[in-house]
């Protein structure tokens, strides 16, 4: 009965219980598209290089680059309206692994200091890792704009 025991312990400890850290270096620019939202309302896309840099820690840091996009239409106040986004890094991002997908782990809003030196508010919703081929979708809230800017990206190394 002892040997069972044991046996079924040994069994358990080789299994993944959940996720775990990623053991590869997903450091590195992004090249790719990124639909470009507003209260859930597509206005086009940009392109868009992110980068990301392993910390000591092993969490990433992600350079979100500076952009620039006019949309127009309906409900948009003055009939358009010109996003400018400066340069802002978030920093404790963490590549997980579980059943073979790697993903980011989603980050809750966090104030950041942008290279403009305005307050910026940044979280990660979801993102998936295959290979070089990345996708994430992410908000921006640049300033005192009372609404997010959800990005959805998707690019390659």
């Amino acid at each position: 009965m002892t040997l069972l025991v044991a046996l079924a312990l040994v069994a358990c400890k080789d299994k993944q219980s959940g996720p775990m850290p990623y053991a590869g270096d997903a450091s590195g620019s992004y090249k790719g598209k990124s639909i470009f939202a507003i209260m859930g309302k597509e206005y086009g896309d940009v392109e868009l290089t992110l980068k990301f840099t392993k910390e000591a820690d092993g969490k990433y840091s992600v350079l979100f680059p500076a952009m620039e996009k006019t949309i127009s239409g309906e409900g948009v106040p003055g009939g358009t309206y010109t996003a400018k986004l400066a340069d802002v890094t978030l920093k404790g991002v963490e590549f997980m692994t579980e059943n073979g997908v790697v993903f980011i782990s989603p980050v809750s809003e966090q104030s950041v200091t942008a290279s403009d030196g305005k307050a910026y508010k940044v979280s990660i919703a979801s993102g998936e890792l295959k290979g070089n081929d990345l996708s994430m979708v992410y908000t921006v809230v640049p300033g005192s704009m009372p609404m997010p800017i959800t990005f959805t990206f998707s690019g390659a190394k």
